[in-house]
């Protein structure tokens, strides 16, 4: 499933929530209620053919265009297309291993990818933390500072290359050393990519992406 089809099913979580809510007010507040309904099963029929999900356009169409009477019947079935669209389309959440000594940047990672739901973060402050923590789990990728208190990034890399069951996590370097040469390094040793501080908070996860997804 392509980012934007993603990101789609992902939204619908909240449009399920407001329909539920509007739902539980037609008893008592009925007019409201069927207006707050139409409005988002208006957005939802123009947003589902455009990110390939015709029969929720369907049904969306079928709420905006039905009587009072019938409003909550057709909703129901609205309801349930879009709860089975979000089960079968989930997708695990990324598991990212931060292995930094900084706060501030432990901090500013946390915050910043909290806003991600396609996201689980383990943070760790050291080499031996890390070991430890690879162990008994298999992160998607590691985000590794290179100045660590008991060890420096690049000799943790070969660390986790040499053993067989964590060589093959993709690891991307947070650091502040920028120049080309430095760069070059981190690759040439196994690096999967590069991100320089300070970085960008807003733009952090979709570098991440991009780099996973590059050749």
């Amino acid at each position: 499933m392509d980012e934007l089809k993603s990101a789609y099913i992902q939204g619908l979580s909240s449009r399920v929530k407001a329909l539920t809510a509007s739902k539980n007010e037609l008893e008592i507040n009925g007019e409201v209620a069927r207006k707050a309904i139409r409005r988002i099963s208006h957005s939802l029929r123009g947003s589902g053919g455009t990110y390939g999900f015709p029969e929720i356009s369907e049904l969306a169409e079928r709420v905006e265009e039905s009587s009072d009477s019938n409003i909550s019947k057709a909703l129901d079935a609205l309801l349930q297309l879009l709860k089975s669209s979000i089960s079968e389309h989930q997708t695990s959440p990324t598991k990212i291993l931060l292995i930094d000594d900084d706060p501030d940047i432990q901090l500013i990672i946390r915050r910043t990818l909290k806003e991600e739901r396609a996201v689980k973060l383990t943070i760790v402050s050291s080499g031996k933390e890390a070991i430890s923590v690879l162990s008994n789990e298999s992160p998607d990728v590691i985000l590794l500072d290179q100045m660590l208190e008991d060890t420096k990034g690049d000799e943790l890399l070969n660390m986790i290359k040499s053993n067989d069951e964590s060589r093959d996590i993709p690891i991307i370097f947070l650091t502040s050393k920028n120049r080309p040469e430095h760069l070059k390094r981190f690759m040439d040793i196994g690096a999967k990519g590069v991100i320089t501080k300070p970085f960008d908070p807003l733009n952090l996860y979709s570098q991440i992406k991009g780099i996973l997804d590059s050749d």
